[in-house]
């Protein structure tokens, strides 16, 4: 199994068992990720990690041990994703964030929709004030992607993707109103 740790806030890895036995640095709280981890966890977490640093500790006369897996939850694990006040490291780099292959290094994944003919449309037909927010975030997409912000831009499409649902939805509730006051329009006359 590979190894990834975070030592004085660089990652390094893929690492073997005994690559990682071997950092000096390695301490309790030393951030790793394996594959088959959803996220990062402390060194005491991994028992065969926590082995090492409880003989580490036993041959350096330390009283402290670890001994295995502890239950970190959402709060108590400073490198969950769940934790909004820690800087979230997600899987180390270079590691199928997408699910391409892991030695292809032009995999990228597709270019989320923009949704910009749909908002144009939806701009023209339905609802201009909304639609034109739709047009705005569809512009987006295109830039953030290209600049490598994927993230970015798979926020770009859905809000998008949003504000024209919200478009037709608009239009579809103005358009009983609009062909109502024409009759009556016309009727006045």
């Amino acid at each position: 199994m590979k190894y990834w740790i975070i030592i004085d806030s660089v990652q390094e890895g893929p690492l073997t068992l005994e690559e990682v036995a071997s950092k000096p640095e390695l301490n309790p709280s030393t951030p790793v990720w394996h594959e088959g981890l959803s996220d990062w966890t402390t060194a005491s977490a991994i028992p065969e990690i926590a082995a090492i640093l409880s003989s580490n500790n036993e041959n350096q006369g330390d009283s402290h041990t670890y001994s295995g897996q502890q239950d970190y939850t959402r709060q108590s694990n400073p490198y969950s994703a769940y934790n909004s006040s820690q800087h979230h490291y997600g899987q180390p780099y270079g590691q199928n964030p997408y699910g391409q292959q892991p030695n292809d290094p032009n995999a990228v994944p597709p270019m989320p929709d923009n949704y910009l003919i749909w908002a144009i449309l939806a701009t023209i037909c339905c609802c201009i004030p909304s639609g034109i927010v739709a047009i705005f975030y569809a512009a987006k997409v295109s830039p953030a992607y290209y600049r490598g912000d994927y993230i970015a831009a798979l926020d770009a499409s859905s809000k998008a993707q949003l504000w024209v649902i919200i478009s037709f939805v608009a239009g579809l509730i103005w358009a009983p109103f609009s062909v109502i006051f024409g009759l009556c329009s016309e009727s006045a006359l």
